[in-house]
C-alpha cells in the first residue's frame, strides 16, 4: 500500500500493527519506511487531548486512541499510540519475546539456517493477504484495504531484510 501511495490503507497498517506486536521494532520499521515514502502521512494534530498518565492507560483508552486514528492522523497522535500500546500490551509483548526465544532456541538445536524469514513479518505479509482476500470476497473494501496494506507492508520488509537494503 505504500508503494502504490494509498494513505487509508497504510495508516490503517501502521495502526494494526501495534496491536499485533506491541513490542514496536516492525513498527518502527514500517513507520520509517511509510515515511521516507509518503511526505504527507501525517497529518496536523486537531488539538485533541492525549492523557499523559500511566495511571489512567488502559485498553479501553488503546482501543479509543486507535480510533481517534482514523479521524485524525497526527504524528503527535501515533507516538502517543505507540507508547501506550506498548505500555498496556506489556504482557503480549513478553509473549512475543518468549515465543521468539523459544523459536530461536529450537532452530539451533536443529541447525535451521539463520537467515529464516521472521515469522512476524511473514505472518503480517500472508494473514495481510487472507483478510484482504476474503474483505474483496465479501465485499468489505475497508477489510480488503487494510489486509492488502498489510501484506504489502509485511512483504516489503521481508524483501528489504533478505537483501540487506
Amino acid at each position: 500500500m505504500v508503494d502504490t501511495g494509498d494513505m487509508t490503507g497504510t495508516r490503517i497498517s501502521l495502526s494494526n500493527e501495534m496491536m499485533l506486536d506491541p513490542r514496536g521494532e516492525s513498527f518502527k520499521e514500517m513507520k520509517a519506511y511509510a515515511e521516507t515514502a509518503l511526505p504527507n502521512l501525517y497529518e496536523p494534530h486537531d488539538g485533541g487531548a492525549l492523557d499523559k498518565n500511566h495511571d489512567n492507560w488502559t485498553k479501553e483508552l488503546l482501543f479509543a486512541t486507535k480510533n481517534d486514528l482514523d479521524d485524525n492522523f497526527s504524528k503527535e497522535r501515533l507516538e502517543y499510540y505507540y507508547e501506550l500500546a506498548k505500555s498496556v500490551l506489556r504482557d503480549k509483548a513478553d509473549s512475543l519475546d518468549e515465543k521468539e526465544r523459544k523459536s530461536n532456541s529450537r532452530s539451533q538445536e536443529n541447525g535451521t539456517a539463520k537467515n529464516t524469514p521472521n515469522p512476524l513479518y511473514l505472518g503480517l505479509a500472508v494473514g495481510g493477504l487472507l483478510v484482504g482476500g476474503t474483505g474483496l470476497l465479501v465485499g468489505r473494501i475497508v477489510v480488503a484495504a487494510a489486509g492488502l496494506a498489510a501484506a504489502a507492508i509485511g512483504g516489503s520488509v521481508l524483501y528489504k531484510k533478505q537483501n540487506n537494503k
